[in-house]
């Protein structure tokens, strides 16, 4: 189910687009994500530590990084995307899609779901009486973490607060503040009073749902049927994954396989690119001529018209694909056509010239079956294991399927007919 599938995103936050696509193009270019976050990325005061969301469900995201986030395979990368009052590039850590072995969270999912037909009866309790029964307590020193922007890495699962006996993380404070800064369009910064404004919203949500389960809503025809369906589809999941797992794949069906999707084992060519931009031509050539003398790069960088206000500066390593995500097609196919050392340049916009030069190139191509045979294992499976599993239940599997898995093993019985 959609509404139950989460996301890890790990942020850079950038002040401009142009920052963000040099950022993306580092990423690409397999860059160490920490380097790059340090290089291009800035400081965003309503981050987490090491700017990871965690478990942010769509309704967190603003559409276009939803549609980005969860359109994206686990250690994608997304982006350059509008965040706030400037961009955002991410990579998804991981696709938290409810598994066999998330049962009681999936339980607690289906929980939240039915409450929604216990409000009227919860919210008929007075708002006094669910703030005394679940209090809030709020360990200051971990939200002073957020609000005096000393966070680690880590410090995201510290408790920030409890609500009755429910923890809220610190993780949590900073995912819902970062939420909503991307629908107010603008960076909300973190101070205490925001902060504690955070927790009061996630203190309602929570005395709800404490208050639903006190009283047994879970128990209910629905609640039962809602369970037992996301039983069924854990444990058909569960059994596709360890049949696959350890299915046996002849060599003759993956080398007929990698000869029918050679474009798909490729590797590409990847290309060092170093960029110089003015606002006109003089300085531009001046700077090229220095810096095919031999003249230091950072030098270069320094000469009368150029960095650090034009954004001259130094793509690294990137495929051609992503290159074409940072610079106009035709001129990334110019740059491909240079051999090291050379420059080329253009007119990128009115009174913005742009020079690039093709540092060095590695060329890729096509590698031989042998050399990635488990590669091409794992994508064949990918693509073809679901059907194989569930043509063996088809078949040979009738004559006597052990699956363990079933959902009265969490303490969940089949709901009587008609629910």
């Amino acid at each position: 189910r959609k509404e139950e599938e989460t996301r890890d995103l790990r942020v850079i936050a950038a002040r401009s687009e142009e920052q963000a696509r040099k950022a993306r193009a580092a990423l690409d270019a397999g860059e160490p994500f920490d380097k790059v976050a340090a290089r291009f990325g800035e400081k965003a005061a309503n981050l987490p530590p090491g700017g990871v969301l965690k478990a942010m469900h769509r309704s967190q995201l603003s559409p276009e990084v939803m549609d980005a986030a969860f359109g994206a395979k686990q250690g994608g990368i997304i982006g350059p995307l509008p965040a706030g009052q400037g961009y955002m590039v991410a990579r998804v850590e991981a696709a938290n899609v409810p598994s066999h072995g998330d049962f009681l969270k999936q339980r607690d999912a289906i929980l939240k779901a039915e409450t929604q037909k216990a409000l009227e009866s919860v919210r008929g309790k007075t708002a006094d009486a669910l703030k005394a029964k679940y209090p809030i307590k709020v360990d200051e020193s971990v939200l002073n973490l957020l609000s005096e922007n000393k966070a680690k890495p880590g410090d995201e699962d510290k408790t920030a607060a409890t609500i009755g006996g429910e923890k809220i993380s610190l993780g949590m404070v900073a995912g819902r503040l970062q939420a909503e800064s991307q629908r107010a369009g603008k960076e909300i910064p973190p101070d205490m009073q925001t902060l504690q404004a955070v927790i009061e919203a996630l203190a309602g949500e929570v005395r709800i749902v404490a208050e639903a389960k006190a009283l047994g809503f879970a128990k209910s025809e629905a609640a039962k049927a809602m369970a037992w369906d996301a039983g069924q589809e854990m444990a058909a999941r569960l059994f596709v994954e360890s049949y696959v797992s350890g299915l046996s794949v002849p060599d003759k069906t993956l080398q007929e396989y990698y000869s029918a999707n050679k474009d798909r084992f490729r590797v590409p060519d990847r290309i060092h690119t170093r960029y110089l931009f003015a606002s006109s031509p003089q300085p531009l050539s001046e700077a090229v001529h220095a810096a095919s003398a031999g003249t230091p790069w950072e030098q270069v960088l320094k000469m009368p018209g150029l960095s650090p206000e034009t954004g001259s500066g130094d793509l690294g390593w990137a495929t051609t694909d992503a290159l074409m995500r940072s610079l106009p097609p035709q001129m990334v196919e110019a740059l491909d056509r240079l051999s090291p050392g050379q420059w080329m340049s253009a007119q990128a916009a009115p009174g913005r010239f742009i020079a690039l030069e093709m540092v060095d190139v590695q060329r890729g191509g096509q590698p031989a079956f042998d050399q990635i045979k488990d590669n091409v294992r794992g994508a064949y499976l990918q693509e073809n294991g679901p059907k194989l599993a569930f043509d063996y239940l088809d078949g040979p599997g009738r004559q006597g399927i052990a699956v363990k898995e079933f959902p009265e093993n969490a303490g969940i019985t089949k709901p009587a007919a008609g629910h």
